[in-house]
């Protein structure tokens, strides 16, 4: 058999909110990790399809000195099944079949890989499925000639709704990475979490962080603070039985307040850390100013919101202090004052929360 791989990164990377054909897994970018698995299965012809930001990707190739062919989807605005005709359309005439991987599936295992190639020479002309967990996963392993009617569907259903015409193997694998992808923050860290790699930086990597990043000293000391302020209500409520992740926690405190000098720096800071490989972390500092109304388990990313409204002037304020003071300053702006009401209040909320479900006390850090 002659196969190869056609690895789909043309995509905006909304939902993620930065763009994964760059993220970094395990000390390689996504398309280079793709890229990797492709070869180390045996699969030496891979073409990567690109769209947005497409010489950004066609960069990291070649700085990762990788052999593949790159095509361009110019009408990668249309969706996926435009970038996975582009990509087929680039195959050697001679290609009998192909996997079909999107970038951000880059956690599957190399062995599964040559799983589906050995199904696939006993059963020609089926398109073969890794199935974990009794649920079909990435990536598909498709003879060629399964696309030559693909000019006549009408896109209903995507990639998977056209492949369902055809006869299908299913290949049982115990391999985690079949079913991952990192399309979100949360997809992310669990793929991070299958290759046993951190999503978040320890304690000495965060503050490394801060002075790569020129981070004032003003901002380090309140960033400690929150720190210190979110720990101790950690560890109390761990105490009374919760299972609040220390480490994580201490970590986003720490690097919250990042590009405070941003203007949407919970946001900016966010980005950075995703950039970085640190999706939990960047998770907890992209809600430290505005916690959904929705969450209600007490979490990394609740203390963090709680500790850094505690913390001011070098120390810790009550809640109703704080809100009176929002009050005056914010006289003379209705909406500026109902919007740091909003947040006051909300952290209002999780001090009740802790109270309730632990008994712990949030207004002291002792």
């Amino acid at each position: 058999m002659k196969p190869a791989t056609v690895i789909l990164a043309a995509g905006y990377s909304s939902r993620m909110g930065a763009f994964k054909p760059l993220l970094p897994v395990g000390g390689q970018s996504a398309v280079a990790r793709a890229v990797h698995l492709a070869k180390q299965a045996g699969v030496e012809r891979v073409t990567v399809v690109t769209g947005y930001r497409s010489c950004d990707v066609g960069a990291e190739l070649r700085r990762c000195g990788l052999n593949v062919d790159i095509v361009h989807n110019a009408r990668y605005d249309d969706g996926m099944l435009s970038s996975v005709i582009a990509g087929a359309r680039a195959l050697c005439a001679d290609t009998e079949a192909f996997f079909l991987l999107p970038v951000d599936c880059c956690a599957v295992s190399q062995d599964t890989l040559k799983r589906l190639l050995s199904a696939s020479r006993r059963a020609p002309g089926r398109v073969v499925y890794p199935v974990f967990n009794g649920a079909p996963g990435h990536p598909p392993l498709i003879p060629a000639g399964v696309l030559s009617s693909i000019g006549e569907f009408d896109g209903e259903g995507g990639m998977r709704a056209y492949l369902s015409r055809f006869r299908r193997l299913d290949v049982r694998v115990d391999d985690p990475g079949a079913a991952a992808d990192m399309d979100t923050p949360e997809g992310y860290a669990a793929l991070l979490r299958i290759l046993g790699l951190p999503t978040y930086p320890d304690e000495g990597e965060a503050l490394a962080l801060l002075e790569r990043y020129g981070t004032p000293g003003n901002i380090v000391a309140h960033c400690k603070s929150v720190a210190r302020v979110a720990d101790a209500l950690a560890r109390r409520c761990n105490g009374a039985g919760a299972d609040i992740d220390v480490g994580l926690l201490r970590s986003s405190c720490l690097l919250h307040d990042i590009c405070r000098r941003e203007p949407d720096h919970a946001r900016a800071g966010m980005l950075l850390l995703l950039s970085l490989g640190y999706p939990e972390a960047a998770m907890a500092v992209g809600r430290h100013m505005e916690m959904p109304p929705e969450r209600v388990d007490i979490d990394a990313s609740m203390l963090l919101y709680l500790a850094d409204k505690l913390c001011r002037a070098g120390g810790t304020v009550p809640l109703e202090a704080t809100l009176r003071d929002t009050a005056r300053r914010f006289a003379a702006d209705p909406a500026a004052y109902a919007a740091a009401r909003a947040r006051i209040t909300r952290a209002m909320d999780i001090s009740r929360a802790l109270e309730e479900r632990y008994g712990v006390v949030a207004e002291s850090d002792s």
